[in-house]
């Protein structure tokens, strides 16, 4: 696997827009629904192979329920992956009117189960569909919808606040608290954009880190992660993939989806105080962190801009779209 620079025992990979890419031999439909007959008692129809980075992941109905199968790839570390799902687990028993998938315990009472495949020992697990869209495909949101938004990130960093778990410290790209290492990336394909947002976190943010309260952080409240439902009272109806999830500054989650709000989902600067307003009304922040978000936006586009372009330049991910990299470089320039 490629590591990223300055973050080479990065074991987790982190996720965001695109992570280092080490495509494990695929599962087979087949192999998929046989693997849900043989560890959960199940008789599923495969109904679509969802598109993933690194593992391997299928919708399936079993009667009238409905599951996503979630295949990690052999190199996802163990620790990791047990992070997510007891991060899962305690936001729902903090909190159960979260909208969170529900993982369906294998036959012998386990969250996962190992799969030995010739690439190597792989964990999967099966959770619940949740219904909705992605924000991302969504129509875009009123202000109303945006409070609603807002109250959701905010309930899910409430019910993290109290997990602990000796694997959420680990060096991940996407930590806004590890911006300051993202320098070697800087150095190999950055801009004088970047460049700029990075001196900012530097000068506006470094000083501040040691008061800015910490906890355990879902990381990652972008519009494919969020199905929303503009029918249903409360909007929201899914918030998926815990698979960023670290031990941060508290008010990172709420800069990564400020960023995602202003691009892609075309909202300025000046459009986010109900979301911000919402989030506070669960979790108030501190004048600190006040005083920081907006310098935690800015790097967190550098961020996404850094490691989408090391992974197309250095590490040969073709997936990089040349639209969207344009995107977040105009989004940054209005915010510096």
């Amino acid at each position: 696997m490629h590591g990223i620079p300055g973050f080479e025992s990065d074991g987790a990979a982190g996720g965001g827009e695109a992570t280092p890419v080490l495509r494990a031999a695929r599962l087979t439909p087949e192999e998929a629904v046989g693997l849900v007959a043989d560890r959960w008692g199940l008789v599923a129809t495969l109904t679509e192979r969802l598109e993933t980075e690194r593992d391997d992941t299928f919708r399936l109905s079993a009667g009238e329920e409905r599951f996503v199968l979630k295949v990690a790839h052999p190199a996802d570390s163990p620790a990791h992956l047990a992070l997510e799902t007891e991060a899962l687990r305690h936001a729902h028993r903090a909190d159960p009117r979260l909208p969170l998938q529900r993982l369906r315990p294998a036959t012998g009472g386990d969250d996962a189960v190992t799969v030995t495949t010739a690439d190597g020992d792989r964990i999967a697990r099966l959770f619940e569909w949740r219904p909705g869209t992605p924000l991302i495909a969504a129509a875009a949101p009123d202000d109303d919808q945006l409070v609603l938004l807002g109250d959701a990130l905010g309930r899910l960093s409430r019910a993290l606040r109290s997990f602990i778990h000796p694997a959420a410290r680990y060096p991940l790209a996407w930590d806004l608290a590890q911006t300051g290492r993202l320098a070697q990336l800087q150095e190999r394909v950055g801009s004088a954009a970047t460049a700029a947002a990075l001196a900012r976190f530097r000068a506006g943010v470094e000083p501040l880190l040691h008061e800015l309260p910490r906890q355990v952080i879902h990381n990652d409240f972008n519009p494919g992660n969020v199905l929303v439902d503009a029918g249903e009272p409360g909007y929201v109806t899914g918030i998926l993939d815990f698979g960023d999830v670290v031990q941060s500054v508290r008010v990172a989650d709420l800069a990564v989806a400020l960023s995602y709000l202003i691009f892609p989902l075309g909202r300025g600067w000046d459009a986010l105080p109900p979301f911000i307003a919402a989030f506070e009304r669960r979790v108030p922040l501190l004048p600190t962190e006040r005083q920081v978000l907006r310098d935690l936006v800015v790097a967190r586009f550098a961020q996404r801009i850094l490691v989408n372009d090391w992974l197309q330049r250095d590490a040969g991910d073709p997936r990089r779209d040349p639209d969207y990299h344009d995107g977040m470089l105009a989004a940054l320039d209005t915010l510096l």
